[in-house]
């Protein structure tokens, strides 16, 4: 991150999107602890249910938390 410009003084800022289910903040809540360590100022915005599906497809996000799995290929 310091390559890119980023560090304590000058730390990059993300809106983190997730669904407003408990299940799914927690994890979003620890991403966000996560990201800090490394110059990253998350916000969390909850998504209510309803919504989420139509911001997922019109790509109205930077980061979202959707908790479908690890993405890695057990073969």
């Amino acid at each position: 991150m310091r390559k890119l410009g980023y560090g304590p003084g000058d730390r990059l800022k993300i809106k983190v999107s997730v669904r407003d289910l408990p299940f799914l903040r927690d994890p979003a809540v620890i991403l966000l602890d996560q990201l800090k360590e490394v110059y990253i100022d998350g916000e969390l915005e909850t998504i209510d249910t309803t919504n989420w599906l139509p911001k997922v497809m019109r790509k109205d996000y930077i980061v979202g938390l959707t908790g479908q799995g690890s993405g890695v290929d057990p073969t």
